[in-house]
């Protein structure tokens, strides 16, 4: 999780620093609430296939943590979900390359083995795909991305004080 303080770093040096560091703080702490709801509602039982629906409904609310920490520092909070897309678009491609290797049977990877709870579960490709590559990758892997890069940027940042703050709190 480097690179949320060095883009916090480089957001605060250019002078688009949050106008406090204790309300970007409190913004990215916000966006765990998204993530820790969702989470009840995706998996209710313990090691246990969750249902369709509340896996979808949980990880759409994991999403939407996703832009919380913008309403405290909105450049970084803009700055990290750009990164996350970025570096969470490759890793779906590795995942759906990685499914349907050996016709099907993937490469027995982490890119392509579905958790424990899953594992005796028949599911096409496309469907093991949707469920342990795609879905999670672009809702939780990205607000978890943009939370804890915005909360330890915005620590650095409220610590350290490079450069000047900005006049506008969602600068």
């Amino acid at each position: 999780m480097i690179f949320g303080p060095y883009f916090a770093w480089k957001l605060a040096a250019a002078g688009q620093g949050p106008a406090s560091a204790g309300k970007a703080i409190g913004a990215a702490l916000g966006g765990l609430v998204p993530i820790v709801l969702g989470a009840f509602l995706s998996f209710p039982k313990a090691n246990h296939p969750p249902s369709f629906a509340l896996f979808l409904l949980g990880s759409f609310i994991m999403l939407l943590g996703a832009f919380v920490p913008g309403l405290g520092w909105k450049a970084l909070g803009n700055t990290l979900l750009a990164y996350a897309l970025a570096a969470r678009i490759p890793v779906v491609i590795v995942m759906f390359i990685a499914m349907n290797a050996n016709g099907g049977q993937g490469w027995g990877t982490h890119y392509d083995v579905p958790p424990p709870f899953l594992s005796g579960v028949q599911m096409s490709v496309m469907q093991k795909f949707f469920e342990i590559g795609l879905v999670p990758q672009l809702t939780f892997w990205i607000t978890w991305t943009v939370v804890v890069g915005s909360l330890l940027g915005s620590i650095v940042v409220g610590l350290a004080r490079p450069g000047k703050p900005a006049t506008d709190a969602t600068a």
